[in-house]
C-alpha cells in the first residue's frame, strides 16, 4: 500500500472504510488510530462515559483543542523568532555603520 491508498481502520469497535489522509501512509494512520484509541480509553475512565458517540465527540474535541493550542504556540513562537531576528539585524546594521569606509 502506498501513501495515497485508502484503508479501513477500527476505532472503539467501529470500522471506518476509505480512510485517507494526503501524505500519510498506513503506518502513520495506524499510529493515529492508536493515539485516538488511547485517548478514548482515558476519557472513558476520567469522565465515566460509556456512550460511544459521546466518547468519540470528547476525543475529537480533545484533539481539536490540541491542534488549536499547537497552532497558537507555533504562531507566537514564530513572532518571537521574528523579533529576535529583527534585533540581530539591527545590531548588525549598527555595527556595519560604525565600520570605516574604505
Amino acid at each position: 500500500m502506498n501513501k495515497n491508498e485508502s484503508l479501513s481502520v477500527k476505532i472503539h469497535g467501529l470500522t471506518l472504510d476509505n480512510v485517507y489522509f494526503e501524505n500519510l501512509g498506513p503506518l502513520e494512520v495506524n499510529a493515529l488510530v492508536s493515539a485516538v484509541e488511547k485517548q478514548i480509553k482515558k476519557i472513558a475512565q476520567e469522565k465515566q462515559v460509556v456512550d460511544t458517540y459521546k466518547l468519540l465527540l470528547h476525543t475529537a474535541l480533545y484533539f481539536a483543542a490540541q491542534a488549536y493550542v499547537n497552532s497558537e504556540n507555533s504562531g507566537s513562537k514564530k513572532q518571537d523568532e521574528k523579533e529576535q531576528l529583527d534585533i540581530v539585524i539591527d545590531k548588525l546594521s549598527s555595527a556595519l555603520n560604525r565600520l570605516p569606509l574604505e
